[in-house]
């Protein structure tokens, strides 16, 4: 539904009005009345803090952005290392046992030394 002009000029020459009577009042009536009519507004506490650290400069917001996306990057994979390591242990290269291979080599280069040597001797 459209409204009327003249209710919205109305309302605003109302708040004019408003206005115009509480810029006539001395300074410190002026706060009194400003402290309660904000009285029940909380005030930006960790935002603020937020946005003063971070937000009021396009490069620390930047800057924030990629170290978040690192870190993130970093704790994600580590997760997923961790999940994948743990769904397939016993599967894995570092999970060999190589002392069972390690043996079997040594024999096999001892007997080849021998070998060579009897060749040698011969």
């Amino acid at each position: 539904m459209l409204r009327s002009t003249g209710s919205v000029l109305g309302r605003a020459a109302v708040a004019a009005g408003r206005q115009h009577r509480v810029a006539a009042r001395p300074f410190a009536q002026r706060e009194a009345i400003a402290g309660q009519r904000f009285a029940g507004v909380r005030q930006m506490s960790s935002s603020g803090q937020i946005y003063n650290t971070v937000l009021n400069s396009n490069a620390k917001y930047v800057l924030f952005v990629v170290a978040g996306a690192a870190v993130g990057e970093i704790v994600y994979g580590f997760i997923g290392d961790t999940v994948w390591k743990f769904n397939n242990r016993g599967k894995l290269y570092e999970d060999i046992d190589w002392s069972k291979w390690e043996s079997n080599y040594l024999e096999e280069e001892e007997e080849e030394e021998e070998e060579e040597e009897e060749e040698d001797d011969e």
